[in-house]
């Protein structure tokens, strides 16, 4: 099947300046990318006058792996559709949908016993993926924080046994093998709060030893680095231990990624400048090929094992029913959010994943504190124990909208949603509008050229993860396409009212599927590739 794209502005992934032309499709591929008209006689011709026809946006950091396996996907998928995203890296934060049964607190809720299978392998995996067909294409990386969980279940450590640890490795060698880009750790969560960092450098070296990617979810998003640095706060907590981290892959070769960098609480917001002086020379001058990806809302989501500190998980057997050890993580959890700057009157229940607190989710804290009559770290600890620590948070302080707007010209920033979509639960407003706010920031700022904020949406990406014959718009490449009107494009979706479409998205394509045609979604295309 033939598509011709007529009088578009041709932006083509690269960052180079964009020019009128024509985008011939045939069948998966580009054909051809032309200054001049193409004469051809073809199946459907769009006139894409006013508007910008560009690669299809990459998702560098996404939580879609799940989604792609059930039978009912398109709730799950059709909001990163809507936002023109052909491809996602998943398996982020560590956590990949590849485990055992004891994985069972990362599944989703969904509406089969089918649909909530477990994965043994990823060979398993990819294979029913295959299978099954999927509607965009998917990047996986395979995640630590499920391996470990796998062998050695979920419960925090220090030091990893070395017999055990081998198990683990072993588990990650496999979806290397069965195609995992990469491996991403989740050193914010229950699991690897407290996990020696030396530990996860020793591990790293089967990617290193791959030229893979290391995803790392920064320790420094939960509260527990007072029971790493006591009482020394010489210098800012974020500064500290990603200083500390670069050194261990100093002279590496490791390809380093910061996961979803954000300055999370308002005492890192002053370090931002301080904090990319650092970065930059790691990248420039240390031998790691450094990288970060980004999201662009001043609004989270975490778990809500990232507000209780180490304390809690070494005395988690006895703790609720002893009042001198939850006076002791009062104390200490009081004297974390202060170090951070956290404001729990600015926390909302996002999932409680129990039927205690469903009926509270989209609440902030002190609502939720009234009608419980709990104190804030009462709360906390019993949304944890209720959802078996799988409970979820919206946090308000993330970033200031000022910072984010720099971030995105960083020459080493990836662009993400950080999102997923999740039945019966308030939704994350970055499920539904991260990619088209990059535009509307760059249109609106005037930072970034609108050929810029798409490199960084698509040709970087797929240049990070080695997608050979993707990112950019070139003869001979995938069809990965999407056509916005660059006045219009914005989102309409924020955390109070999260699960709304963008406007200026008009067409996606996927592997020369037409997969959404003027704000019509084609439910029977299924073009998407493993990559």
């Amino acid at each position: 099947m033939k598509v011709l794209l007529k009088n578009g502005l041709i932006v083509d992934g690269s960052g180079k300046a964009g020019f009128r032309g024509d985008v011939l499709i045939e069948d998966a591929l580009i054909r051809s990318v032309s200054h001049v008209p193409i004469i051809v006689e073809a199946c459907k011709t769009i006139d894409c006058s006013g508007k910008v026809v560009a690669p299809g946006f990459i998702d560098a950091h996404s939580h879609n792996d799940r989604a792609v396996c059930l039978k009912n996907d398109l709730p799950y998928l059709e909001p990163f559709i809507r936002q023109g995203i052909t491809t996602f890296v998943a398996g982020n934060c560590g956590r990949s949908v590849v485990g055992s049964e004891r994985n069972r607190l990362f599944l989703w809720e969904t509406p089969d016993d089918e649909d909530t299978k477990v994965w043994e392998t990823y060979h398993e995996y990819f294979d029913h993926v295959r299978k099954h067909g999927i509607r965009q294409n998917m990047v996986l990386l395979a995640g630590h924080e499920t391996a470990h969980i796998s062998v050695m279940g979920n419960k925090p450590i220090i030091r990893t046994p070395l017999e055990q640890r081998k198990k683990i490795e072993r588990v990650l060698e496999e979806g290397l093998d069965a195609g995992c880009k990469g491996i991403s750790f989740g050193l914010g969560y229950s699991v690897c709060k407290m996990m020696d960092d030396e530990e996860i450098r020793e591990i790293s070296e089967l990617a290193i030893k791959r030229n893979a990617v290391i995803s790392i979810h920064s320790r420094t998003l939960n509260v527990s680095l007072p029971q790493f640095y006591g009482d020394d706060y010489s210098e800012p907590h974020n500064i500290r231990w990603h200083r500390e981290f670069f050194e261990r892959f100093r002279d590496s070769g490791a390809k380093l990624q910061v996961a979803h960098l954000v300055f999370m609480g308002s005492a890192a917001w002053p370090t931002f400048d301080r904090f990319f002086e650092m970065f930059d020379t790691y990248m420039n001058h240390k031998g790691i090929d450094l990288w970060f990806d980004m999201y662009n809302y001043t609004q989270g989501t975490a778990d809500i094992g990232l507000l209780l500190t180490p304390y809690f998980y070494k005395n988690i057997d006895d703790i609720y029913d002893n009042p001198d050890k939850i006076r002791t993580l009062q104390k200490e959890m009081q004297e974390s959010f202060h170090l951070k700057g956290y404001d729990p009157s600015l926390m909302q229940v996002c999932n409680g994943y129990s039927m205690k607190y469903k009926k509270y989710q989209g609440q902030f804290f002190p609502e939720v504190e009234k009608k419980t009559g709990m104190s804030v770290t009462d709360l906390i600890m019993d949304i944890y124990r209720e959802s078996g620590g799988a409970g979820t948070i919206y946090t308000l302080f993330d970033q200031k909208e000022e910072d984010i707007n720099i971030q995105m010209t960083h020459p080493h920033a990836l662009y993400a949603t950080d999102g997923w979509y999740e039945p019966s639960t308030h939704q994350n407003a970055c499920t539904y509008g991260a990619m088209p706010k990059y535009l509307h920031l760059a249109r609106e700022s005037g930072n970034i050229t609108i050929e810029e904020c798409v490199a960084h949406m698509t040709g970087m990406t797929a240049d990070r993860y080695n997608m050979h014959g993707r990112g950019y718009l070139r003869d001979g490449y995938f069809a990965d396409i999407v056509v916005f009107n660059p006045k219009t494009v914005t989102t309409k979706a924020t955390f109070e009212n999260p699960d709304i479409y963008p406007i200026g998205i008009e067409h996606v394509f996927v592997n020369g599927g037409h997969l959404f045609d003027d704000g019509k979604l084609n439910t029977e295309i299924r073009s998407g590739y493993i990559v």
